[in-house]
Order: structure tokens, then C-alpha cells, then sequence
């Protein structure tokens, strides 16, 4: 199921009994349970809500690409560090 609406969101969380949020698969490992439960597309819920570069603080809806995070970031000499530094780095032309 994909989901493009907060409000469709809350519905399915709330009417289902199991559910795997995945998003683009940056982090597979965190979406390969073996259970039985329905899969939760959120990469429809994407975008920045809020960025404040002098405050080092940004909130991203859970579909956003890290590739988007990146470029907004960039603009501000800023980097995500948990990502390591090969993503850091600018990309090269």
C-alpha cells in the first residue's frame, strides 16, 4: 500500500494489526523482516517541512530522499555525519 496523505497515514496505522514502513531502501536491513505483515510504502510522503541551517535542525517527511536532504544541506555547507563521509563529500561533475 502507498500512502501520499499524513491523514492516510494515521488511517492505515491505525486500522492495521501489522505494518513495514519502507521508503526508497537507503536502509535495507531495517525493512527485511521475515513476518507476516503489510508493507507501507512512504515514499509518497516526501519533502522538507522545516530547515533551520543556523540551528543545524531540519524535519523531512519519511518518503524524502536522503539525495534531497543532501542538496538542501549542501547550500548551507552542511552534511548529514551518520551518513559517513563518501556521502558527505560533494558530489563530483
Amino acid at each position: 500500500m502507498k500512502t501520499t496523505q499524513i491523514s492516510q497515514l494515521q488511517e492505515t496505522v491505525r486500522s492495521s494489526e501489522r505494518l513495514m514502513a519502507k521508503g526508497a531502501g537507503s536502509k535495507p536491513a531495517l525493512s527485511s523482516y521475515k513476518v507476516d505483515c503489510e508493507s507501507l510504502d512512504l515514499t509518497g510522503l516526501s519533502g522538507m517541512m522545516e530547515y533551520q541551517p543556523d540551528e543545524f535542525t531540519f524535519t523531512a517527511l519519511a518518503g524524502t530522499r536522503l539525495s534531497d536532504v543532501k542538496a538542501a544541506l549542501d547550500e548551507h555547507n552542511q552534511y548529514l555525519p551518520f551518513l559517513g563521509l563518501h556521502f558527505s563529500l560533494p558530489l563530483q561533475p
